[in-house]
């Protein structure tokens, strides 16, 4: 009896996990950026998702390194827990903290984020996804920033 209750258990936390694989990211867009400094700006993602599932999914922590022609570009970390609601379809807006590591390579590239070039740039970084079945860590490791972005805009 006791192992049944246990695995019964264990089975309805497999499966309250999988929600997380449910969530359909359809375009994630550049909200804002507003530059504190020449090194440090806040900088608004907005997520245009679905949350199909009967609980609520949390990004409660991310951070990631931006890499530019290989060479570390800026950092970036979550200011504020974004929270898709069960049955959430629309905008959902992601802040950042972005710290730039080198200054002088964002004024050479410029100020106008629309116009670089996706393809010099690449990603390293987590996030925790929080929801019914408890946390989950997906990692980025050398992405592409032109194929991460892509993978979501359909």
């Amino acid at each position: 009896m006791r192992r049944s209750i246990i695995f019964t258990l264990l089975f309805m936390l497999l499966l309250s996990g999988c929600q997380v694989r449910k969530i359909g990211i359809r375009n994630v867009s550049l909200g804002s950026v507003h530059l504190e400094s020449t090194s440090a700006a806040d900088v608004e993602l907005i997520v245009d998702m679905d949350n199909p599932g009967k609980s609520a999914i949390s990004l409660i922590h991310a951070e990631a390194s931006l890499y530019r022609d290989g060479k570390e570009f800026a950092r970036a970390v979550l200011m504020e827990t974004a929270i898709a609601s069960p049955g959430f379809s629309g905008e959902l807006p992601v802040k950042l903290q972005v710290s730039f590591v080198d200054p002088m390579a964002l004024l050479t590239i410029g100020l106008n984020f629309g116009s670089w070039s996706l393809d010099s740039f690449s990603v390293d970084g987590k996030a925790v996804i929080k929801g019914n079945g408890g946390k989950r860590t997906l990692r980025m490791n050398n992405i592409p920033l032109q194929k991460l972005v892509g993978q979501y805009v359909r």
